[in-house]
């Protein structure tokens, strides 16, 4: 069900962010990656699920301790990455919004675009380096974490405490930063950039809302198993725990495939970009004539 949804959702972000008018705008290319980064983490949990559920093979089975390192940092730095992807498309909005004579407006030329990705893609594979040192093959219990209290406390920090606050501010500044333009300028009332700003707001809200209703809940769960093991649980608690448990993980994922949805329902000129272009591929499959013949009788109308 996820696969399915990532993919509509990977699919419709890329039709739309590869339009001519918006495929050389980096908000768009840093959300497009976003989108490619979440159907690949998608399809990896599939590829896993798949494997535990018909061949009976779950990854703390493996017997190599660097495969065990490594396996885990990817299931870490995946969704990592895609979040980091979020938060650079927020901070090109606010570079966008700086005045003219700033450096920070550098941020957003189109020719930075791939050296900000790459540093994004080294930043998200060292945020979660705990990964790989305190993971490794635990005799009895396969690959797992040495140190599962510090694991806990550290996926709190940055999952559920750093990174919503991030983009929290960059959404903030950016908005301080569009209030401020219109002062300068002397400018009272104009509908359209109002409208467009508290649009922007709007969306970047709920895209960190988001984030943090689906990011914290399992991060508490796996930090609640930590300290209160099954063992101090009844079986009642345990049922309870794991149903809960389970529930929260799904959740989790669904951080990829959030994006496209939450810009459908929250961004009008999203939505009216994507039902235009939905809209056109529709009648190029059912009406081919009459759209290749369109152009003949417009000049002929404006005879």
């Amino acid at each position: 069900m996820f696969l399915i949804l990532g993919t509509i959702g990977c699919l419709g972000n890329t039709v739309i962010f590869l339009q001519p008018t918006l495929r050389s705008n980096t908000f768009c290319i840093y959300s497009l990656c976003g989108s490619f980064v979440d159907f690949v983490n998608l399809s990896l949990n599939i590829i896993m699920s798949y494997f535990t559920s018909k061949l009976q093979i779950q990854y703390y089975q493996l017997n190599s301790s660097l495969g065990c390192k490594f396996l885990c940092h990817t299931l870490v730095f995946l969704p990592q990455l895609s979040i980091n992807f979020t938060v650079l498309s927020l901070v090109d909005r606010f570079a966008c919004t700086c005045s003219l004579t700033s450096s920070i407006r550098r941020l957003n030329q189109i020719k930075m675009a791939s050296y900000w990705i790459f540093i994004t893609f080294i930043i998200s594979y060292i945020i979660p380096i705990h990964v790989l040192i305190i993971n490794n093959i635990i005799p009895g219990r396969g690959c797992a974490s040495t140190q599962p209290v510090i694991y806990a406390i550290l996926s709190f920090i940055i999952t559920g405490l750093m990174q919503p606050s991030i983009m929290l501010i960059f959404v903030l500044l950016t908005y301080r930063n569009v209030r401020m333009s219109r002062q300068r300028v002397g400018l009272v009332i104009i509908a359209n950039p109002a409208h467009r700003r508290y649009q922007f707001v709007r969306t970047a809200s709920f895209q960190i809302l988001g984030t943090a209703c689906l990011s914290l809940p399992s991060t508490i769960m796996y930090g609640f198993s930590i300290i209160s093991p099954s063992s101090n649980r009844t079986a009642e608690q345990n049922t309870i725990f794991y149903f809960i448990y389970n529930v929260t993980y799904y959740l989790f994922y669904l951080n990829n495939v959030k994006s496209f949805y939450l810009m459908t329902l929250t961004s009008h000129l999203f939505r009216k970009t994507f039902f235009t272009i939905l809209k056109k591929l529709i009648l190029q499959k059912e009406y081919p004539i009459l759209l290749t013949n369109i152009p003949a009788m417009n000049n002929g109308i404006t005879r």
